[in-house]
This record gives C-alpha cells, sequence and structure tokens, in this order.
C-alpha cells in the first residue's frame, strides 16, 4: 500500500494535469470566440460603412430622369424668369435641346468618328471596365465617362473628399451594369460641356462648324473630344491650342487602332476649320442677368445651371424693367441728338423733362437706372444701355462726387450739428489744392444752414466738414449704409476733390439711399466672405433672386425673407430724409418747377463730379428707391461733359412711372424731432435783428438755445458812418442792422460788396481829451465790465469844490443815477466811486461831474457795455463716457459750443489739465490725436467782461 505522502503527490500531479488540459480547452474556447466576435465586428462595420457611405445616395432612375429625351428634366433648358414666372428674361446653355442617339434609322444620330474619339479623350478603357478604374478607386477627380456623367449630374453639390469619391464610383458601376456602356456613352455626349455656353455635341457642332453633329468629319470630331475635356481651351478661345490638342487626339485615336495611318495624316493635314465666334447677345438688361447668376453661383455652379431643367424666378419687374429700358434709350438718344420721338408704347418717356442739361450732344455716353424695393431689399428693374449701341455688361463703379455730401452731413449730426448748423460757404474753407468754387455755379454764398448747402450742391462746407470729420469716420458711415467700397484707400490727385475719387455702385446708392426710406434699416441679403474694412459686418445686398426650381416644381434654392439690420437711429434717417424732401430749398439753384418734383413726397439727391464726366439722381420714396447714373466709363476716351439735369430727367420719368398706381406717402416723424423757428442762415433762436425766419428739424438735445449773433444791431452817426458814442449828438444816430461775419469771412463779404459795420468809433463829436485834473481812467472808453466796478480816476485843481459819478444807460442817457454823495475830498490818482453792476447789461455811460467854487463844471465820460451773464458752453462731440475703438488710426474732431448774449471771447480747451487750444471765433472745433486711456475733456468759455462757464466729460480710448 502506497505511502500517504506517494497518494497526496499523485492527486496534486493529477489535479495540475486536469487544471492544464481546462486552461488550454478554456484558451481555445477564447481565440474561438474573439475571431468570431472579430468577423462579426467588421461585418458589422462594414454593414455601417457601407450603409453610411450609401446613405441618400441617388436612385439610379435618377439617370433617366434627367436625361430622357421627352421626359427629362435637362431636356428643356433652364430659363430665368422675372417675378410674374411667365415672363422669360433669357434662356441658359445655348438655347433649345437636340438629343442625339447612338443608334437611328435617320441620319440624326451621334457619328461613330465623335464616339470614338470622345472614348479615346475621356477614357481610353472605356468600354473595358465596368465604369469605375480600378487602379484609381479613391482618386479625387472623375476618371472615365461613367464617372463624369454621375459626378457633374447627381454628386455636383456634395464636399470633395475620399466619401464623395467612392459614392461616384459605386453609383458608377452600379449606372453602367444597369444601364450599359452604350447608353452612358449616348447620355455623356448629350450633356458634355464644349465651353462657351454649348452643352451635348449637337449644339456644339453648331456653334464651333456650323453643321450638325452627323456631319462632323473625323478632324471636327476630334476638336470637340479634346474640348470636351478642357472647355476653356475651346477652339474661339484658344485656336493654336486648339489644333495641337486636335493633332494629339488624332494620333491617340491611331494608336489604339480608331484610324489608319491615312487617316490620321489626311485629318492632320485639314485646317482647324472653326468659324468666326458669333458676337455675344446684348440687351440693356445684361448686367441684371449677370447680377443674377451672380447671385446663384456660390450654392449652384453655372454648368449645372446651363445644363438645363431649372427656372430661376428673379425679382424683376418686367413692366417696370420695359419701361425702365425704352426711357433710358430715349433719353440717351435725346443727349446724343438722335432722335426725339419716344416709343409709341413708352408711357415711361413721355415723362422726361424737356430739359436735359446745356452741354453738348455728348458721343459715348452711358447710362444706367434701377429700381429696389427698399422694404424688401429686393431690386425691381435693371437697365443699362450705351449711346454707341452696345451696353454694358456689369455695373461698373463710378465716382460718387457730391452724390455722397448727404453721408458726410449724416456723419456730422452724430457729432452734435444739425440741418440749421451755420456753414461759411467761403474761400478760405477751400480744401487745399482747390483755387476755385466747386460749386455748381462757381460762387460762394457766404454763411448757409447746413439744408441749403445740401439742397443746392454747395460744396465748400461739406468739403469742410469732410476735413474736420475725417473721412473715416465719414466712409465708414456710408460702409455701414451699404457702399463699403467707400472705405478703400484712393490714390492722392491734386485738384481733385475727396468726393469724387470714391467709387459706387449704382445699385450701391440706391440701396443706402433707400436705407433713408426705411427710416435707417438696411434690407438684404448676406454675402458670403469675411467682415470689411474695419470689422464691419459683411454688407446686406439687394437682391436679384427668389428662388430656384426645377420643371416639376422642385424647389432647389430659396433663400427665404431678407435680413433686416438697423444701420442707423430713425431720427437720424428722418433728418436727412426730410432735407433731401425739401422741394423749396432747392429753388434757388434748380428753379421751380424743377425734374426732381414728382408731384408727392420723395427724398431725393443730384451728384455730379468736378470733370463733368458724370451725374447721377438718385432718390426714394417710402415704396421704392430709383437711381440714375449717366456718364462716360473709366476707360472711354471721349472728351464730353454731361449735366446733372440729364439723370434728373431720368430719375423724375422712372420714379413717376413706378408710384403712379401708389397714394402718395410721406415719413412718420420720430419721438425724438423737434421743430422750432431759427433764424436764417444762423439756425439760433430768432432776434429784433433777424431778417428771416424759418423753421427747422432737430434731433432732441440739439436744439438752439441761444439768440442767433450773426445779425446784429449798431448805432451809427448817419454822417460819419462810423460808430456812435455817448458824445454823438442825437439828432445824428440811426440804427442798422448788419451781418457780422468771422474774419475768415471778411474778404468774401467785401468782394460780395455786403454792407459790414464800421469798426471804429466817431470821434469827431466828441470833447477835447480830459484834463489830467479831471478824468475817468479806469474802466477804459468801451470796455465790457461786470460784477462790483471800482472807478478811478482824478478830480482835483484849483477851486475844487466837490465832485461827483454818474451812471447813464443807453447810448444818449436821458437820466443818470448818481453813485453816492458828492465828495468834497479830491482824488489825484484814485478811487472815484464804486458801481455794482448786478443785473444789468448793455451800454452805459460813466461820468465824472467836477465843480469849481466859481460853479464852473468840467466833465470827463466813457462809454462801457455791462455784461454779467455768463456764456453757455457745451462739449457737441463726443459723449460722455463715449469709447473708441482705435487708436491711432485717425484724428476725431470734437465738436463744441459757445454762445454769449453779447460776446464770446475765448474758448480754451483741455485734456487731463493741459491746454490743447484757445480758440477766437467759431466754428469751435478741434482735431485730437486719440491716445490709448481714459481722459478728460475740459471746456471753459470767457466773454469779453470776464464772465466764463466751464463743463467736462470722460471719454475712453481702448487699448
Amino acid at each position: 500500500m502506497p505511502a500517504i505522502s506517494d497518494i497526496l503527490r499523485q492527486r496534486s500531479r493529477r489535479g495540475k494535469a486536469r487544471k492544464g488540459s481546462r486552461t488550454v480547452q478554456r484558451t481555445a474556447l477564447s481565440l474561438t470566440t474573439i475571431a468570431s466576435l472579430g468577423v462579426a465586428v467588421l461585418a458589422v462595420a462594414l454593414t455601417a460603412g457601407f450603409s453610411l457611405l450609401t446613405q441618400d445616395m441617388p436612385s439610379l432612375a435618377s439617370l433617366p430622369a434627367l436625361l430622357d429625351p421627352q421626359e427629362g428634366l435637362l431636356a428643356e433648358p433652364s430659363v430665368i424668369v422675372a417675378r410674374d414666372q411667365a415672363t422669360v428674361l433669357q434662356t441658359l446653355g445655348g438655347g433649345e435641346r437636340s438629343y442625339l442617339p447612338l443608334e437611328s434609322a435617320s441620319q440624326d444620330r451621334l457619328p461613330p468618328n465623335l464616339l470614338n474619339a470622345i472614348v479615346t479623350a475621356a477614357d481610353p478603357a472605356f468600354w473595358q471596365h465596368g465604369g469605375i478604374d480600378l487602379r484609381n478607386l479613391a482618386g479625387a477627380a472623375p476618371d472615365t465617362i461613367a464617372l463624369q456623367l454621375v459626378s457633374e449630374l447627381l454628386f455636383w453639390d456634395e464636399p470633395s473628399g475620399l466619401r464623395r469619391a467612392l459614392r461616384e464610383r459605386l453609383f458608377a458601376a452600379q449606372a453602367v451594369s444597369e444601364y450599359g456602356h452604350e447608353q452612358i456613352l449616348e447620355w455623356y455626349l448629350n450633356i458634355a460641356f464644349f465651353g462657351q455656353n454649348a452643352y451635348g455635341a449637337e449644339a456644339a457642332a453648331q456653334l464651333y462648324f456650323g453643321k450638325a453633329a452627323a456631319e462632323l468629319s473625323l478632324a471636327e470630331s476630334a476638336v470637340l473630344a479634346a474640348t470636351s475635356q478642357a472647355p476653356d481651351l475651346n477652339p474661339f478661345a484658344s485656336p493654336d491650342l486648339a489644333l495641337a490638342r486636335r493633332n494629339e487626339t488624332l494620333n491617340r485615336m491611331h494608336e489604339q487602332g480608331f484610324i489608319t495611318a491615312e487617316q490620321l495624316e489626311d485629318a492632320r493635314r485639314s485646317t482647324l476649320g472653326v468659324r468666326p465666334a458669333p458676337e455675344q447677345p446684348n440687351s440693356v438688361l445684361s448686367a441684371f442677368l449677370n447680377l443674377v447668376r451672380q447671385e446663384i453661383a456660390p450654392h449652384i455652379p453655372e454648368r449645372v445651371l446651363a445644363r438645363g431643367g431649372l427656372v430661376i424666378v428673379s425679382t424683376l419687374d418686367p413692366d417696370l424693367q420695359r419701361q425702365f429700358e425704352c426711357t433710358l434709350e430715349s433719353q440717351l438718344a435725346r443727349l446724343s441728338a438722335q432722335a426725339t420721338d419716344f416709343p409709341e408704347d413708352c408711357r415711361a418717356a413721355r415723362l422726361l423733362p424737356t430739359q436735359i442739361g446745356e452741354n453738348e450732344p455728348a458721343a459715348g455716353l452711358t447710362a444706367e437706372l434701377a429700381a429696389i424695393d427698399p422694404r424688401a431689399g429686393q431690386v425691381l428693374a435693371l437697365a443699362a444701355g450705351h449711346s454707341g449701341g452696345r451696353a454694358p455688361e456689369d455695373l461698373s463703379p463710378h465716382p460718387g462726387g457730391s452724390l455722397l455730401t448727404p453721408f458726410v452731413y449724416l456723419t456730422a449730426f452724430t457729432r452734435g450739428f444739425s440741418p440749421g448748423s451755420l456753414a461759411w460757404d467761403i474761400p478760405a474753407n477751400l480744401p487745399a489744392g482747390l483755387n476755385r468754387s466747386p460749386n455748381p455755379d462757381e460762387a460762394f454764398h457766404g454763411p448757409v444752414r447746413i439744408r441749403t448747402a445740401l439742397a443746392n450742391d454747395y460744396l465748400v462746407p461739406a468739403l469742410s466738414l469732410l476735413d474736420q470729420i475725417g473721412a473715416e469716420a465719414v466712409w465708414g458711415t456710408a460702409a455701414q449704409l451699404g457702399m463699403p467700397a467707400l472705405l478703400s484707400p484712393v490714390a492722392e490727385n491734386g485738384g481733385s476733390i475727396d468726393l469724387d475719387r470714391r467709387q459706387l455702385t449704382l445699385l450701391e446708392a440706391v440701396q443706402a439711399f433707400g436705407v433713408l426710406s426705411t427710416q435707417g434699416v438696411l434690407i438684404g441679403r448676406g454675402t458670403p466672405g469675411p467682415p470689411n474694412a474695419g470689422d464691419l459686418p459683411a454688407p446686406l445686398q439687394a437682391t436679384t433672386v427668389l428662388r430656384v426650381e426645377d420643371a416639376r416644381g422642385t424647389v432647389w434654392l430659396d433663400f427665404g425673407p431678407p435680413q433686416a439690420r438697423p444701420v442707423t437711429s430713425a431720427p437720424l434717417a428722418y433728418t436727412l430724409t426730410h432735407m433731401l424732401s425739401d422741394e423749396s430749398t432747392r429753388w434757388p439753384s434748380l428753379g421751380h418747377p424743377n425734374a426732381l418734383e414728382v408731384g408727392r413726397p420723395a427724398g431725393v439727391k443730384r451728384g455730379f463730379t468736378q470733370d463733368g464726366r458724370n451725374a447721377w439722381a438718385v432718390g426714394f420714396t417710402p415704396q421704392v428707391s430709383i437711381g440714375a447714373w449717366i456718364g462716360f466709363l473709366g476707360g472711354s476716351t471721349d472728351a464730353g461733359q454731361v449735366s446733372p439735369d440729364a439723370a434728373a430727367g431720368l430719375w423724375h420719368a422712372a420714379l413717376k412711372y413706378a408710384t403712379e398706381s401708389q397714394e402718395p406717402a410721406g415719413w412718420s416723424v420720430p419721438q425724438d424731432i423737434v421743430s422750432l423757428e431759427v433764424c436764417d442762415p444762423s439756425g439760433m433762436l430768432p432776434t429784433a435783428e433777424c431778417p428771416t425766419v424759418v423753421r427747422e428739424i432737430f434731433l432732441q438735445g440739439s436744439e438752439p438755445t441761444q439768440p442767433d449773433s450773426l445779425f446784429r444791431r449798431f448805432a451809427i452817426n448817419r454822417e460819419t458812418g462810423l460808430l456812435a458814442t455817448v458824445f454823438t449828438p442825437p439828432e445824428l444816430i440811426e440804427e442798422r442792422v448788419f451781418l457780422v461775419p468771422p474774419p475768415e469771412a471778411a474778404a468774401w463779404a467785401q468782394q460780395a460788396g455786403l454792407p459790414v459795420p464800421p469798426e471804429n468809433y466817431d470821434l469827431v463829436s466828441q470833447p477835447p481829451v480830459d484834463s489830467e485834473q479831471v478824468r475817468i481812467q479806469s474802466p477804459a472808453m468801451f470796455d465790457y465790465v461786470s460784477g462790483d466796478l471800482v472807478i478811478r480816476g482824478a478830480a482835483y485843481g484849483p477851486d475844487f469844490e466837490n465832485f461827483s459819478v454818474q451812471i447813464g444807460a443807453g447810448l444818449n442817457p436821458q437820466q443818470w443815477l448818481q453813485l453816492g454823495d458828492p465828495s468834497t475830498t479830491p482824488v489825484f490818482e484814485g478811487e472815484l466811486a464804486r458801481w455794482n453792476t448786478g443785473g444789468l447789461s448793455g451800454l452805459y455811460a460813466i461820468r465824472l461831474l467836477v465843480v469849481r467854487q466859481d460853479s464852473r463844471i468840467e466833465t470827463s465820460i466813457v462809454q462801457v457795455t455791462v455784461d454779467n451773464t455768463p456764456p453757455e458752453v457745451g462739449i457737441l462731440y463726443p459723449a460722455e463716457s463715449q469709447v473708441f475703438e482705435q487708436p491711432g488710426t485717425a484724428p476725431a474732431t470734437f465738436q463744441f459750443f459757445a454762445a454769449d448774449e453779447l460776446e464770446i471771447g475765448r474758448v480754451e480747451v483741455y485734456q487731463d489739465n493741459r491746454l490743447l487750444e484757445t480758440m477766437t471765433r467759431p466754428p469751435y472745433a478741434l482735431s485730437v490725436s486719440l491716445q490709448p486711456g481714459a481722459h478728460i475733456l475740459r471746456v471753459v468759455a470767457y466773454d469779453l467782461a470776464g464772465n466764463f462757464a466751464e463743463t467736462e466729460i470722460s471719454y475712453i480710448v481702448a487699448r
């Protein structure tokens, strides 16, 4: 019997053996399980991947649905229609379609030479593979005929990448399997793009060779085959290169056995044989149609549109467009002295004013006319024409000139100016480089309200403000209203004003003025791309497209409702609209009636450039914004000029026709608008001296609070013409009202023959100079005084008995008030009396009387002006706590006001307690370089009597 220890060892070995066997079994089972799971996972992954790859895959039935010669969507060309969906504006892709089969009992079929040439050029292994080349499964570009077909028809809107490449190849293989090589090749040849807007072999044969595709020679077939693979290198665009590529295709056809050596040589010896390129169709509608295609291009490629089957519904009003076209052509004919009769069916042309300007008839003129619905941001009509016959294909930018002045003033209104602000149209305010007036009449008009300057195109005030405010600020405002190109840098040009160097298109101008119609809201469609200069958001543009759909009504593209972006406040927009619609203010320059009057409320601005080559008229009602431009394009060599009346007449006819069925309507007045009577032209509160009182509007807070100081009343010695004094005999004194110009306007006033007040006092009637013994030393003659006044001087001499000091009001006092009691103490050089002037204002006389013992009386008199009212002072711009975002880019023009019931002495401007400037005459404006940080701006105004007032604000310049 074995020992117990042996039994235990045997049991242990058996246990280990059984354990090892179980481990091997479990390991084998695990590997089998893992392998099975792996296969399962791989299968699931492949299934999931295939599912993702084929998700939303087009149906194979899509190909015949598109390409069937009778029922397919591509059987009909794409068209652009008007908003009524009945008026066809343009047929895309070469017009009517001709579908050619591979096999036909008639002669209308695809010729074998063309089939072989296409296969050679596009896919040499076409008949051997199943639609895909296995050597290039993941290639980015389609490399077989089947791939080209399905890629351009069904997968064009998918993003490029591996997924699209695999999906295209899968679909191409299925299509070849389903429909066969012959059908794929037939479809391909009937939709292939051959350049020059030719789609399909028949269209290409007719375009380049003037014959049917069935009649093409071997050489001609090779030309089309090569062109199909590089449409931009077509025979019209590159004849020499097309010839070389034809011969290359012929060589390859020979190498592949499609043609014999003899056929090769015969074909190579032939000329290219291409007919002259036909002239492209052109009409006054071309610019609009190009805009339509440009707007769709980011969403649907041109080749997809031109291939056929789509309907582009545009925003165009067909009736308005027809009337715009014939009216534009009529006006061009009149300007060129070609004709005077209007087309019978052109009712709008009969609304053209008879006056078209004073310039001689000009050749080479171009005209543009556009209408936008500002409430929807849609282009309603757009016509462009040329007096020589061929209309421009696109809207070119033109120099804005005086058309841009409203945006100068709009920017100024944000800085404290108003329509009633005084501006000086004088030579002293001419910009550097100009030596004559840029105004239409080449004259200067002196003091005018901004309203008057805008309405009559007095440009000196606008140019002066542009310089004060800074061009960057003004064109930044304009960019927000839809004219971003105005922010672009411009080349300096001596003698050319900045307004003439800024360019914009007619549609941009019409849309910007339309913003005023909607009281500050820009409505349009967002444009792709980065923000504009100055980090402004991408502009909203007026749209030309409502939607794109196919012949079965399926919508391919619908932009939805337009975006609305407030770009200026309603009170600001209303203020400018009120000025632009003020008909009577334009009468001094345009007369009455004139072309800008249309029988209903309408804001409108004429525009011109200094060289006379551009004339604008852009205006609006609440329902429509319309603009006209007539002039010479930038590359034109014509040296003629065009009158602004020509563009104004075109605008007049267009707007009257566009609104004839609409009820006249104006604009509601925003709450923050204040209306009050002011003195013209100062814009200050009326006084008895003001010759003309008008009603003006102001943004709340900017209305005037001080009486007019431009017109002042003076007492004159009518014999000497000098300022009267207390010594002037009363019977010689008469009062006259004068306009008092600032020093910089003195030369203009003299040249204009304007009566100016005398500067010197009448001293002829003044008694002999005071004696040393009886005289007033202080205050001096004609001083300004205030508060407690110490009167100093001398009162003594032989037989002195007493003296007294008297005060009399006015130029010739009728009553005298004695200061204190008579004094019996002589004064040699000292204080004679004290006078508390508190509460008094105006002219006063101070009289010293010295009584001698023999009852003789000796006198000394001085005339003074009492002023105890401190001036008013304020900061118009910047506002309290305003933040400037871009330091150092351009100086800011700070605006101040200062007024006194008599006269301002000086205005001091401090920044952070450092004196920046001392100004003695308005306008009180200062160009300040913006330095990063927080700043305190303080302004102190003094009158001539020493009274002062001050105010301060804080502002921040961001770092």
